[in-house]
This record gives structure tokens, C-alpha cells and sequence, in this order.
């Protein structure tokens, strides 16, 4: 699963890997640094703002097709993809 996050200076969301919470990456859109929060800051938000706080129930039902993560950016997609619809990777 990614942890999306908003640029606070553009508005930009950032998808980072759960490896990457805690740690500080550069916004796509305007190269200020963002920090990506832990994962139980991530599940605390979605309590707070209505989530279940349980990351599989907040999942989107499968669709009855193969699935996979991207490896970029943790978002579901066709297992037979050759690019993400969340983040842009091409796979070769």
C-alpha cells in the first residue's frame, strides 16, 4: 500500500512507498521537500476523517480481474499492465 501525501506549497499528491515513511522526499511539482509520515500517523488520519483505521476494509472491491501492486507506487492495477495508472511507471 502507498502513503499519498499533499504539498502543502502546490498542492501535488505524492505517492511514497511504506518504506519511505518517516523519511523526507521532494514534491513532483514544485521540488520542496515533503515529509512522509509514519504509517500509524497515516491510519490515525483516517480514523480522525472517517476511515475504518483497518487498511483492507478501506480497500476498493476487486472487480473480478487479476490484480497486482505497481511496484513504484503500491497501487492496484491489471496484472497484465504494462503502465501505472496511478504513478506512470512503464514496465518493460
Amino acid at each position: 500500500m502507498a502513503i499519498s501525501v499533499d504539498c502543502q506549497n502546490c498542492g501535488k499528491t505524492l505517492k511514497a512507498k511504506d518504506a519511505a515513511a518517516g523519511k523526507t522526499a521532494k514534491c513532483p511539482g514544485c521540488g520542496e521537500p515533503i515529509r512522509i509520515p509514519e504509517i500509524s500517523e497515516v491510519y490515525d488520519a483516517e480514523d480522525e476523517f472517517g476511515g475504518s483505521g483497518d487498511a483492507e476494509a478501506d480497500l476498493p472491491m476487486s472487480s473480478g480481474t487479476d490484480q497486482k501492486p505497481c511496484p513504484m507506487c503500491g497501487e492496484m492495477i491489471a496484472e497484465a499492465a504494462k503502465k501505472c495508472r496511478y504513478c506512470g511507471e512503464i514496465f518493460d
